[in-house]
């Protein structure tokens, strides 16, 4: 269902459109000499699920040991993870320097970020994809399930278990 209208949500495709963006108010313009009225950015509103995996593993800090295997450092880093989501997901913004011209988004720019702003960026990166993510099942209503012995979208029955 979408948030906005109520009615389902139409999924174009198997393939998150990652072109699709929004923009978000990030408060009264603090860029020097006050150039625009607002600052504001320009982020993307779908990922695909590697993309997704892949921001969300950066912060199980996996690395490669010296025997060469996949290892995890100790702990989940959701920073490390919010700073992945940032870099791939900020397209653009307003945000100048003193000179005026355009701060180029980089992952060292990102982080030094003040409080406020990075959390209207991330809120409105992890609200944004919800649409995406709550798009319609691959099998249209009727469809035969995979692994139904039954020519219907119904659930396939499992025996239940002893207790």
């Amino acid at each position: 269902m979408s948030e906005e209208t109520g009615g389902p949500v139409e999924l174009l495709s198997r393939f998150a459109d990652l072109d699709a963006t929004d923009e978000v108010d990030l408060g009264p313009c603090q860029c020097p000499g006050a150039p625009h009225e607002r600052d504001s950015a320009t982020f993307r509103t779908q990922w695909g699920d590697g993309e997704r995996k892949s921001i969300f593993y950066a912060g199980a800090q996996i690395r490669l040991s010296a025997d060469g295997d996949l290892e995890t450092a100790p702990g989940y880093d959701p920073e490390i993870a919010n700073n992945e989501l940032l870099a791939r997901g900020v397209v653009s913004w307003t945000l100048t320097d003193r000179e005026g011209e355009p701060v180029p988004i980089t992952r060292r720019n990102l982080s030094a970020l003040d409080e406020p702003t990075r959390l209207a960026l991330l809120t409105a990166l992890q609200n944004a994809d919800k649409l995406f993510r709550s798009g319609a099942l691959p099998n249209a209503s009727g469809a035969r399930s995979r692994g139904s012995p039954r020519a219907s979208a119904s659930r396939t029955r499992t025996p239940r278990r002893p207790r």
